[in-house]
C-alpha cells in the first residue's frame, strides 16, 4: 500500500505477516505499524477479532516521507494502541459531520493525522544518519520536488544532477545515501505509490493513470506494475478499494490519511 499502516486490535488478535516472511501477532489493544510500500498480509487470528486502522502519509520538505529518517516498531504496546484505536474510532464517527464545513474539513484532517503521529513519535527514534540525510536532503530538495511535480516528464540522471549543481556521479552517490535509493530507483517508486494511490482513490481509467504515472505505453505500465505489486493494476484496485463506510481522502501538507 502506498500509505503508512496502522492496525489496532480493538478485541480479539491478528496476525500480519510481511513479504518476508516475518509474522507478528497483535494481541488486543496493541497495535500494528508499517511504513509506505511494505509487503504485506493481515489475517483474523481469533473468532472475536476487530479491529481500527488508518493509512496515513507524512511529508517533511513537502514530499519526502517522514520515515526514511524515523523508525518505528512493528508493534506498539497496550496503552498507545488503545488510545490509537479510540483516535480512528472517533474520526470514522465524525468525518461525515467534518464534510458539511470545506474548512472545518481540511482541519480535521490534520488534527488526525497529527494525532496519531504524537501518539506514536514517543516510541520512534531517529536513525543513526537521520540529521546527516536531513542536511543533504536540503541541497537534494529542489530535485525531488521536480521528480514528484512532474512525474509524467521523460527524466535521467543527468539532467538531474544538473538541477542538483552536481556532477552525475556525485549526485548519484550523495541522492542514493540520502534517499537509499538510486535517483531512477527513487523515480519509479514515487511513479507506483502514485499509480497506487490513484488505482485506490479514484475512479479514473487505468491507461490514464499510468500516463500520469510517467508510462505512455500501456503495456510497460502494466507490466511494471505488476512486477511490483504481484497485481495487475486492475486486480490491485479490485483488491484494495475503498469500500468502508468512511470515505478516503487526500491533501498536500504534513499529511493524509484514510480510515
Amino acid at each position: 500500500m502506498p500509505f503508512f499502516m496502522f492496525s489496532q486490535a480493538g478485541t480479539g488478535s491478528e496476525q500480519i505477516t510481511l513479504g518476508n516472511g516475518e509474522r507478528w501477532r497483535a494481541a488486543q489493544g496493541e497495535l500494528i505499524v508499517l511504513p509506505a510500500g511494505i509487503r504485506h498480509r493481515v489475517d483474523v487470528a481469533s473468532a472475536d477479532e476487530t479491529r481500527q486502522w488508518a493509512h496515513v502519509n507524512y511529508f517533511i520538505l513537502d514530499k519526502v516521507d517522514l520515515f526514511n529518517f524515523l523508525e518505528a516498531p512493528v508493534l506498539v504496546e497496550n496503552s498507545i494502541g488503545v488510545e490509537m484505536g479510540d483516535a480512528i474510532r472517533k474520526w470514522v464517527r465524525g468525518q461525515y459531520q467534518y464534510q458539511k464545513n470545506p474548512l472545518l474539513w481540511i482541519v480535521k484532517q490534520h488534527e488526525f493525522a497529527m494525532r496519531l503521529l504524537a501518539l506514536l513519535i514517543p516510541v520512534c527514534r531517529w536513525k543513526s544518519d537521520a540529521q546527516e540525510k536531513l542536511d543533504g536532503l536540503r541541497r537534494l530538495n529542489p530535485v525531488v520536488q521536480h521528480m514528484h511535480e512532474h512525474l509524467g516528464r521523460h527524466m535521467n540522471r543527468n539532467d538531474l544532477a544538473r538541477m542538483s549543481g552536481l556532477s552525475p556521479a556525485q549526485f548519484h552517490v550523495m541522492f542514493k545515501a540520502i534517499l537509499r535509493a538510486t535517483p531512477m530507483d527513487y523515480l519509479r517508486r514515487i511513479r507506483l505509490r502514485h499509480a497506487q494511490r490513484l488505482l485506490i482513490m479514484t475512479s479514473d481509467p487505468v491507461l490514464e493513470i499510468g500516463v500520469r504515472s510517467g508510462y505512455e505505453d500501456p503495456f510497460v505500465f502494466c507490466k511494471f506494475f505488476k512486477r511490483a505489486c504481484g497485481l495487475s493494476p486492475s486486480e490491485y484496485r479490485r483488491r484494495n478499494r475503498f469500500t468502508g463506510a468512511a470515505t478516503p481522502f487526500s491533501m498536500d501538507g504534513p499529511g493524509d490519511s484514510r480510515g
